[in-house]
């Protein structure tokens, strides 16, 4: 009989997982960690854009938006 229940302690039954934890999960995969990036990206070219005006890219946003 201890062999048995040896077996079985050794294979765990598969538990579902926490829906808190997965909707953390969920919000860091797909809002927070892409937000960073973009916003990173923007905060960049932004950056940029207000520190060499006379770069082809600056003057072609102006002449597009401006």
């Amino acid at each position: 009989m201890a062999a048995k229940e040896t077996a079985m302690k050794a294979t765990p039954e598969a538990e579902a997982p926490d829906p808190s934890s997965s909707r953390v999960g969920w919000v860091l995969g797909w809002v927070a960690v892409p937000g960073l990036i973009l916003g990173a990206i923007f905060l960049g070219g932004v950056y940029v854009g207000a520190n060499s005006e006379e770069s082809w890219m600056t003057r072609a946003v102006m002449w597009a938006f401006g």
